[in-house]
């Protein structure tokens, strides 16, 4: 004949053991709760505009503080161009040439206008064929901003060089010694 031994438990029976009771469930991670965007009514995770994209997108004119045309200086003689305060031989398109077309840029770093702790700035910029008797160049130019809590734009813009025509200094001196004294 078997015997069984039945101990008392050591704590008493109306405090918790953690053996006797099941372990606590796990919650489920919250999911973020959406609301309706204020203009068209999409939902979106909530933001401080309260808009989706598509209407941020609408609103809000990054390359509003660029200028559409820009003036440059090339010698008529040579062909340098003007970087102040010297004269520069670069080939049309060059890589050299689109820093110096977009040093001359105002607004490609900065505030964004209508839009609290935004800054604008250069993604990327890329030549648009121009026919080269034109007198132009253009560049199409994209700027981005973080906007907010992840949220990132990025818009387009084509800026039109007018090159205008001068001597550079070299060219200058030697036009001017072939004048009558």
């Amino acid at each position: 004949q078997a015997r069984v031994l039945v101990r008392p438990l050591p704590h008493a029976p109306d405090s918790f053991c953690p053996l006797l009771h099941s372990a606590p469930t796990m919650e489920a991670p919250r999911q973020m709760s959406e609301i309706p965007c204020c203009t068209c009514g999409k939902l979106v995770a909530p933001n401080d505009r309260g808009q989706c994209i598509d209407c941020i997108r609408a609103e809000v004119d990054l390359t509003a503080g660029i200028p559409r045309t820009v003036a440059l200086d090339r010698c008529s003689v040579c062909g340098a161009w003007h970087r102040n305060p010297q004269w520069v031989t670069m080939p049309l398109e060059s890589p050299q040439l689109l820093s110096l077309c977009l040093k001359r840029t105002k607004g490609l770093s900065g505030p964004v206008e209508g839009v609290e702790n935004a800054t604008v700035k250069l993604s990327d910029a890329s030549w648009i064929w121009t026919e080269p008797h034109s007198k132009r160049l253009k560049v199409k130019i994209t700027v981005r901003s973080d906007l907010m809590s992840g949220m990132a734009l990025e818009q387009q813009c084509v800026v039109e060089y007018v090159l205008h025509g001068g001597q550079c200094t070299a060219c200058e001196r030697a036009a001017a010694q072939q004048t009558w004294r």
